[in-house]
């Protein structure tokens, strides 16, 4: 193959499909397209005549004159049609009238006066009417034909305002709206005078009206569903029985064939059809026999079979309606952004906690640089001007090098050398040792403190890296919340919006949302029908009622509905709820206690009960368990998960400053929906659980939180049932029994001894007992938390 040959194949096409004709090609023939089908209407409607008269015609050519493009040919179509269908003196008539109308419209818009409906509207209001009494008044002195000019200018003018919305409708197909109540009647009609157009044409014995009818409720059927299918046919029918085609009982027959065709759209084409034909036939086996005919059971097999060959393309040309988003449309769009937005976030704030994590790691010791970094500074400062220097690091390099280790190795073991520490070869050699000790001592102590702040920087980066973990987990977990978790229950909000009826108001919008707890929230908009104003709360049987579960209204709504919308939320009762006891007393000689303490409800129906226990007394102690609870409190209601609120907290407090700030922290997080409750021990003193006739210990064998860069923590899982009891304690109730080996065995044996239930009641005799046996030398400040779970 020579070179010619390899391009003329380099110059072939890749491919042997059909290429897609230019952007600007595919419009023009689409233009084209719909110019030859409205100047073919044009030519339909010339050939109509209605007592004698024909205003469909003018009315259709005022209207197409206003889209310039299609000028040219709307006039040529319509003067032929007069042409081919109309008599004599009618095609000079209605001929005139055009001429007139063309000749008042191009001297206005020479003018500068552009042309609008009602001005085209007038112009042939006028000139049908001066024309038509003109041709009248040569043909006959009767007045009526006076009023016939009136009547005929009048439907002029009414049929303009009709054709101008299906017209601009077919006319713009990249600019459609959707289908209104007007735009679908105004098609119909237009559908309708086409019809009438089409009654006289005949082709191989049979007209083709009953297959324009049949055809015409198919396609709206179809497209547009059963409304409009069952307006369509009633138009359609009104028109046709109006000018005499068909009785007046085809009306209500095609009203409800086109309804019935419409109900098996989702179907498709095939029951679209099925549904036209079991509609003609019950319509026309009770009501309009005449629909059973030959002729018009011919055409019905003929409008279906076009319709079910029509290609799909046509179909979705015309059907082609302006695409609109709805609300849940854009709030599922922002949930994805937000959800993808949220999860960038998230894994940014990990990689940067990965990056902190791997910067580098603790030192333990002399590392091979390091030992090197401290030859070369004890041999710049002490050797470098000894008149043994050559003799020492360069004839007996190994040897000097040897006992130099040797001594750094000394000197990493017990924090300083003493002249004994050096070797005795070394010793008798070295002139300047007490310098070569003293700078090695000094160079030592200095890399130390080298050493110390490395590892202080280390342990920093690793507690920034936990919190970047840390914000990068609840990023992480809200997201899965926000978008994940949560179900819309579309059916329940429907059955609450019935049972809600019996209610004097009215719901603007209701919403049932199940959150990641798997328990679901009631939104609902509303406001009250009459003057009085009703309680918000009674809204709450009948969603109950619903649901299956005891509704309540959510703290911080609004009490009552007004004549205005609010929106109100309910939520799922809890099934528990609980009270608590507390008392504590503070160590001898101390103004303030080391224990601090919380009782936080958060809006998920957990409860958390909080002990903190500073380490020492006094003040300072107090200081430090303020902290641990305060900053407890303030990540768990800003959504942070328990184990990443503990972490976080531990980092802040190693962070809190050069001096070690240590607190045990001691948690019970109650589900009140459930009876759950976890356990969450850190260094804390040992939690009770008192039931009927027994007590159950939950311990610790954990540090506190601030002592170490990585946190532990033991965490227990316990069920609650009604009438059970949580006491919490802090190390000076458990200590105050010095001789025992399992200090609690006496907490345990009092809590039997109680016979209250009262959680007050519980923690003073508690407290009380501890200091009986301290013999009322309290050693360490003393707290006593008593909780009690019961059903509602």
């Amino acid at each position: 193959m020579d070179v010619y040959e390899n391009t003329l194949l380099e110059k072939q096409p890749q491919s042997s499909k059909r290429r897609k004709p230019p952007i600007h090609l595919e419009k023009t023939a689409k233009a084209y397209t719909k110019k030859i089908l409205m100047s073919f209407l044009a030519f339909i409607l010339s050939s109509i005549t209605i007592f004698q008269i024909n205003p469909i015609i003018l009315a259709y050519y005022a209207v197409m004159y206003l889209d310039k493009k299609s000028r040219v040919f709307i006039f040529i179509s319509t003067i032929v049609g007069l042409i081919t269908f109309a008599n004599t003196i009618d095609f000079i008539k209605y001929f005139t009238i055009i001429m007139i109308m063309l000749t008042i419209s191009t001297y206005l818009e020479i003018r500068h006066k552009k042309m609008s409906l009602t001005k085209i509207s007038l112009i042939a209001g006028i000139s049908t009417f001066g024309i038509g009494a003109f041709f009248n008044f040569i043909q006959s002195q009767e007045m009526h034909y006076i009023a016939l000019s009136l009547f005929e200018s009048i439907i002029v003018i009414t049929l303009i305002f009709i054709y101008n919305k299906s017209i601009s409708y077919l006319l713009n197909s990249e600019k459609k709206e959707s289908l209104s109540n007007e735009l679908i009647i105004s098609l119909a009609i237009l559908l309708a005078t086409v019809i009438i157009g089409i009654t006289n044409i005949e082709v191989f014995n049979f007209s083709f009206k009953e297959i324009g009818i049949f055809f015409s409720l198919l396609y709206f059927g179809y497209c547009f569903g059963v409304g409009a299918s069952s307006v369509v046919g009633i138009v359609i029918g009104t028109v046709l029985a109006s000018v005499g085609v068909y009785e007046p009982s085809v009306i209500g027959a095609l009203g409800v064939i086109g309804l019935v065709s419409g109900l098996f759209k989702e179907i498709g084409k095939i029951g679209t059809s099925i549904g036209l034909a079991m509609g003609t036939i019950l319509v026309g086996y009770y009501f309009v026999p005449d629909l059973l005919l030959y002729d018009t059971t011919r055409a019905l097999i003929i409008s279906i079979l076009m319709f079910l060959f029509m290609p799909k393309q046509w179909i979705v040309q015309l059907n082609k309606e302006k695409v609109t988003i709805s609300k849940d449309d854009y709030k599922i769009k922002f949930q994805q952004i937000t959800n993808e937005r949220l999860n960038q976030f998230a894994t940014s704030f990990k990689k940067l906690s990965e990056t902190f994590s791997a910067l580098s790691d603790k030192k333990e010791g002399l590392s091979q640089e390091d030992v090197n970094k401290i030859f070369d500074e004890v041999a710049e400062k002490v050797c470098k001007n000894c008149s043994m220097c050559s003799l020492c690091w360069k004839k007996e390099f190994y040897d000097t090098y040897k006992a130099a280790f040797s001594i750094l190795s000394a000197a990493e073991k017990k924090g300083k050398i003493h002249k004994n520490d050096v070797p005795k070869d070394f010793y008798d050699k070295c002139i300047k040792l007490d310098e070569f000790v003293s700078t090695t001592n000094r160079l030592f102590e200095l890399f130390k403190i080298n050493l110390s702040w490395h590892n202080r920087i280390i342990e920093s980066r690793e507690l920034v890296s936990e919190q970047l973990m840390g914000v990068s987990n609840i990023i992480e977990n809200f997201s899965k919340e926000m978008y994940s978790d949560i179900g819309m229950e579309k059916q329940l909000e429907k059955r609450i919006e019935m049972e809600l009826r019996k209610y004097p108001i009215k719901i603007k919008n209701t919403m049932v949302i199940e959150n990641q707890n798997k328990r679901r929230d009631v939104y609902i908009t509303v406001k009250v029908l009459n003057q009085n104003m009703l309680p918000s709360k009674e809204l709450a049987t009948g969603i109950s009622k619903v649901l299956g579960k005891k509704m309540k209204l959510c703290e911080n709504a609004k009490l009552t509905i007004s004549e205005e919308y609010v929106t109100i939320k309910y939520v799922e009762e809890k099934l528990f709820r609980t009270i608590q006891g507390l008392a504590k007393s503070t160590k001898i000689g101390e103004k303030v206690s080391g224990d601090n303490f919380s009782f936080l409800e958060l809006q998920n129906g957990q409860t958390i009960l909080s002990l903190s226990d500073g380490m020492g007394t006094g003040l300072k102690a107090c200081k430090e368990s303020e902290a641990a609870i305060e900053l407890l409190e303030q990540f768990m209601e800003a959504g942070f998960d328990k184990k990443t609120a503990i972490k976080m907290i531990n980092s802040v407090l190693v962070l809190k400053s050069n001096e070690h700030s240590f607190s045990t922290l001691d948690m019970s997080v109650m589900d009140l929906h459930t009876g759950l409750c976890e356990f969450i021990k850190i260094g804390a003193a040992p939690t009770f659980i008192k039931r009927e006739n027994s007590v159950e210990t939950i311990k610790s064998t954990t540090l506190p939180v601030g002592m170490l860069n990585k946190v532990d923590f033991d965490t227990t899982t316990k069920k609650l049932y009604e009438g059970d009891l949580i006491i919490m304690v802090t190390d000076g109730i458990v200590d105050v029994d010095e001789e025992a080996i399992e200090k609690e065995i006496w907490i345990e044996k009092t809590l039997r001894e109680i016979n209250s239930k009262n959680p007050q009641e519980i923690a003073d005799y508690l407290l009380e007992k501890a200091q009986d046996k301290s013999q009322a030398l309290v050693g360490d400040d003393m707290t006593v938390l008593v909780s009690r779970i019961w059903k509602k």
